[in-house]
């Protein structure tokens, strides 16, 4: 169910669809900006048959609920109602613009939640290092992470994450200022199936923390297709040795065409960004890497 910008639509139609739409798959509310959470019915024991009890599920197969940009989102009651059941089959989570969201939120959300593959905290800005690091616990099932401008998480909380979610495709920590080289030697050391990384912003970042990220232990050089590096002002040009050659692009990846073991990496050209917005999060780290020779 997709009604992305119906701003109009409250929590009291979808509390409806909710309790009654169990075989449903998806619910889009990004941008229902008259949404606060309590569309989520409370779930209360019921009696079956002597005195044993059972507790009915709401949405058992639910694989993708995106909250973007709804203003009037309550957290401590979206989050109080989310902790009373599993979520199992849940695989996308958009939280982008949830201000609210506390640490003990996002932990509650994982422990209830614990196969997330994509996780969306865009501009999520009260989060820190306490809750970033629980997201370890989704280990190898977590595939893509935005936490563009979590501006308070540090080289602790992305090294904990580099070291259990080693499955990480696409991770995007754009204006997380904290964080510094550190950080890059130790996704550079653990993610080996990383694409995709949106590091625009990150001003503690130097020629060194890019060069020990593609070059680390896990060889991201074989996998790399884009990397955004705008407004990483402590960088350089070039920003890798001449003689250091990126993988051959796969077939099946035309936009790493700019990368081959013929052409060098001389100097690497920064883009500016694209405007995110949840509509294109799926998108929001398509920047390509360009060389010259």
């Amino acid at each position: 169910m997709k009604l992305a910008g119906c701003i109009y639509v409250t929590d009291e139609p979808i509390f409806i669809l909710v309790k009654n739409a169990h075989h449903l798959l998806e619910l889009d509310l990004t941008h229902c900006i008259c949404i606060t959470g309590s569309f989520l019915p409370e779930v209360y024991p019921e009696r079956t048959s002597g005195d044993s009890y059972s507790q009915s599920r709401f949405l058992p197969l639910l694989r993708e609920l995106r909250l973007g940009a709804c203003k009037s989102l309550n957290t401590e009651v979206l989050v109080s109602r989310f902790a009373q059941q599993d979520w199992p089959n849940l695989r996308i989570l958009d939280l982008t613009q949830c201000n609210q969201l506390q640490d003990p939120d996002l932990i509650t959300i994982i422990a209830n939640a614990p196969r997330i593959r994509n996780m969306i905290l865009y501009k999520c800005t009260s989060l820190t290092d306490r809750g970033i690091v629980h997201l370890a616990a989704l280990g190898k099932y977590l595939h893509y992470l935005h936490l563009g401008h979590c501006t308070e998480i540090t080289d602790h909380g992305v090294n904990k994450l580099a070291r259990h979610c080693t499955r990480l495709r696409y991770l995007d920590l754009a204006s997380c200022w904290k964080i510094t080289d550190s950080a890059c030697a130790e996704l550079g050391n653990h993610l080996e199936k990383l694409k995709r990384i949106g590091l625009v912003k990150c001003v503690n970042i130097s020629d060194a923390g890019i060069v020990s990220l593609v070059c680390g232990r896990a060889k991201i050089n074989n996998v790399l297709e884009r990397i955004h590096l705008s407004y990483c002002t402590r960088l350089t040009i070039p920003v890798c040795p001449h003689n250091l050659p990126l993988s051959s692009p796969s077939p099946a990846s035309p936009s790493a065409s700019l990368m081959s073991q013929t052409n060098p990496i001389s100097s690497v050209h920064n883009e500016y960004p694209r405007k995110y917005s949840p509509s294109n999060a799926h998108q929001s780290l398509c920047y390509p890497i360009l060389f010259t020779n």
